[in-house]
């Protein structure tokens, strides 16, 4: 997946078994795919979330309002989302949408550059 970038640009996995090189890339592989994951779980517009911040800037003075007086409720349903797997449903195909651009942006980068 990222990988590409790091065979060129160092000599990290020269001396290493292929099982070691494997267990390596997918560990570099787990540890991006969470960050995008962790990332685009923490924009979702629902409090104590961080896109909830992100959204109530948008949003005109009376309907902030109404967000702020109503958060316990976006909890709620929040925590629901995430009990019961709707959150997972919802944000998997983003985490896939991102991580697919970012190996489509990087395979190409470093095609163009060698």
């Amino acid at each position: 997946m990222y990988i590409y970038i790091l065979f060129p640009v160092t000599n990290a996995f020269q001396g290493l078994s292929e099982s070691a090189q494997l267990i390596l890339r997918l560990i570099i592989e787990m540890t991006i795919i969470i960050n995008i994951g962790l990332g685009i779980f923490n924009l979702i517009p629902l409090p104590p979330l961080d896109g909830s911040k992100v959204l109530t800037y948008f949003l005109p003075y009376n309907i902030k309002q109404w967000f702020y007086n109503n958060t316990q409720i976006f909890f709620i349903i929040f925590i629901v989302l995430l009990i019961s797997g709707y959150a997972g449903r919802i944000i998997m195909p983003l985490i896939n949408s991102v991580a697919y651009g970012m190996d489509w942006i990087t395979f190409n980068l470093i095609n163009l550059f060698m």
